[in-house]
């Protein structure tokens, strides 16, 4: 039987060129983890004469990862922008999230750090930082 737990994901970045082995994940936010935006598979039209047309499109995944601002995982992603900036060029990752709950995995392909904030809004205390991952593909699959 499944739950709904995301406490026993893993979410695991591979960045070749930055790091030598895979990085996990970790020190997500308070009620927020990880997640995609909605993507549009299929675009759709209707003329004014009311025949709908449609079609597949290709389309990337955004990844948004939320991390407490004294997250051990924050460093990754300074030393991977850190990396960007002085090669001038984008430097992909590839990665897997592993859900036992679920029993799904998602394998992410092809990804660039696309969007991130990069100081914590200081309020009483020091809020998440976030960061965009966009993907060419997350294919999910199921875990034996």
């Amino acid at each position: 039987m499944t739950t709904l737990t995301s406490a026993n994901s893993e979410f695991t970045l591979n960045i070749p060129g930055v790091f030598a082995t895979p990085v996990v994940l970790q020190g997500y936010a308070t009620d927020d983890a990880f997640g995609a935006e909605d993507v549009t598979p299929v675009e759709v039209k209707i003329g004014v004469d009311g025949r709908k047309s449609s079609g597949f499109t290709p389309y990337t995944v955004k990844v948004l990862i939320h991390l407490q601002a004294d997250s051990p995982s924050i460093s990754i992603f300074d030393i991977w922008n850190g990396a960007i900036q002085a090669a001038q060029d984008d430097l992909t990752c590839s990665g897997s999230i592993m859900s036992p709950s679920l029993n799904l995995a998602w394998t992410l392909n092809n990804g660039s750090l696309t969007r991130f904030k990069p100081i914590p809004d200081a309020k009483k205390i020091f809020e998440a930082r976030t960061f965009e991952i966009t993907f060419e593909s997350v294919p999910v699959t199921n875990i034996p």
